[in-house]
């Protein structure tokens, strides 16, 4: 069974790769770890101040320079990381809860919408909760292996647990946020009556905290001083709905039906593991339940309390602190925390393991609301994958750029807006005219100081294409467009998802 939800997993995302064209970042990611001066400047990444995922960019220097730069390629290693969550997933979910309930996250895991979403994007997006998936199921194997056998017996796991978390510092600049997690699961997973946590641990978390100091020079001032970060400000309201939305629904927030509100399903979809749990109480207090105590769900057994506590730390504690640090440095996006959603599914899938977990004659009820609610919470997370695979969110930059690439010639002008849109175009067609940038006029730049900027730039072309890309960032009021419309023929426009591009002949 778990081989056939890995398969399912390879198969949902590899679905989804092709989809959508690539976005600006996704085009960074080849741009950076491949032009000019390359390898040295990745390098220079690990001691740079704010340089993100140097060791991201070095791994697909390597992938890139072997597969080649095609869309398919970029993003099949991201691919890959998702897949191997899966298992991860399962192996967390069997040894803290048991395998039917590992079993169940990793089918959880495999369909969530967020995940095959990420699954497809070519940046670090899957590769980041992979390497801290694996520093957890690191840290409590050797809990476990310390315990049982002894500092000897435990040193592997810890390792494991030492080079993951180390690694992920290098992959995302936010995952030291996943400290604090780990010292909280490290306390609860321990054995109760042993009050030290031993040579290992205090070793081990010695060392993670090594790669970290060149990382805290520059992130403590940001922090305490405050700054502008080009990040949106979230109110905490707004960061749990949104992430309340990716992690069971996915990234959309509309339904194939009109007239009810997504927000019924996500709703159902988080109250799940609460509802789950308080069935199988009313049905163990009704003696429904015919096992013995010691043959039953971790999940409801005497360590259950500090299992939970650990997967409700991982799922909201680094949210909560990031919100706390956006408050002076707005970073917040849902993707930073990513790599928190499996907790949801563990926890979601320890829950239905306990329903489902029972034996003897009267425990219709149990099984009947128990597959339900599986059905129904798997329903919710496929309906959600259908509607990103049927409506687009990248905006549609190979479509735009095929468009074109069929017209353009070799003196025609292109002004970008956002500037920033010219590498990815040029991911999909050799440059072939003259790249101007489009003018910021969210600082309130008037149409003739858009005109001073433009005309002595377009002096010498009788042709002008104008491309519209998330234009808002750049231009709000749409002051570029409206200039040389003015003074410029319109010869053709088309419109992609989220891209505008026109056409203009001098009169």
């Amino acid at each position: 069974m778990p081989l056939l939800v890995v398969l399912g997993a390879f198969a949902l995302r590899a679905y989804t790769l092709p989809i959508e064209s690539l976005w600006r970042d996704e085009v960074d990611t080849i741009r950076f770890a491949l032009d000019p001066p390359g390898l040295a400047a990745i390098l220079g990444g690990f001691a740079q101040a704010e340089f993100n995922g140097p060791l991201y960019l070095l791994i697909m220097r390597g992938w890139l320079i072997l597969s080649g730069t095609s869309d398919f390629a970029l993003r099949y290693s991201s691919l890959l990381c998702g897949v191997i969550l899966a298992p991860v997933v399962y192996a967390l979910g069997t040894a803290l809860l048991r395998r039917r309930a590992g079993l169940l996250a990793m089918w959880l895991c495999a369909i969530a919408p967020v995940e095959l979403w990420y699954g497809g994007e070519g940046k670090m997006y899957t590769l980041q909760p992979l390497l801290l998936g694996l520093a957890l199921y690191g840290l409590y194997r050797a809990v476990a292996a310390q315990r049982i056998l002894g500092s000897r017996g435990s040193w592997r796991w810890w390792t494991l647990f030492v080079v993951s978390t180390s690694a992920s510092y290098y992959t995302h600049l936010l995952s030291p946020l996943f400290l604090p997690v780990a010292g909280i699961a490290l306390a609860l997973w321990r054995a109760p009556a042993n009050r030290m946590f031993g040579r290992g641990a205090l070793i081990s978390f010695g060392l993670v905290s090594v790669p970290y100091l060149p990382l805290v020079v520059w992130q403590l001032p940001i922090v305490l001083q405050g700054r502008s970060t080009g990040h949106a400000a979230y109110g905490f309201e707004a960061l749990a709905q949104t992430l309340a939305l990716n992690w069971s629904y996915g990234l959309h927030g509309f339904l194939p039906v009109e007239g009810v509100s997504v927000w019924w399903l996500v709703g159902i979809f988080w109250l799940a593991a609460p509802l789950c749990l308080g069935l199988f109480r009313v049905d163990e207090a009704l003696g429904r339940l015919s096992t013995p105590a010691a043959d039953r769900t971790a999940l409801v057994s005497g360590s259950s309390a500090r299992v939970i506590a650990s997967l409700l730390a991982w799922l909201f504690l680094p949210s909560v602190m990031l919100y706390a640090i956006s408050l002076r440095s707005p970073v917040f996006e849902p993707r930073y925390v990513l790599w928190c959603a499996p907790a949801l599914y563990l926890l979601l899938g320890g829950a239905l393991a306990a329903l489902l977990q029972v034996r003897g004659k009267r425990v219709r009820l149990q099984l009947t609301s128990g597959y339900g609610l599986l059905v129904l919470v798997s329903a919710i997370a496929l309906v959600g994958d259908g509607m990103q695979w049927s409506h687009p969110i990248r905006p549609d930059l190979r479509g735009a750029a095929g468009f074109m690439r069929s017209q353009i010639g070799p003196q025609d002008a292109v002004v970008y807006q956002i500037p920033y849109t010219v590498f990815a175009f040029e991911h999909y067609m050799v440059r072939t005219a003259v790249v101007i940038d489009g003018p910021f006029t969210n600082n309130r730049l008037d149409g003739g100081q858009v005109g001073n900027y433009l005309t002595p730039r377009l002096a010498g072309a009788q042709r002008a294409w104008l491309v519209e890309s998330e234009a808002a960032l750049w231009d709000e009021r749409g002051v570029t467009r409206a200039w040389m419309e003015l003074g410029w023929r319109v010869v053709q426009r088309a419109e992609f998802y989220n891209v505008i591009v026109t056409l203009f002949e001098r009169q």
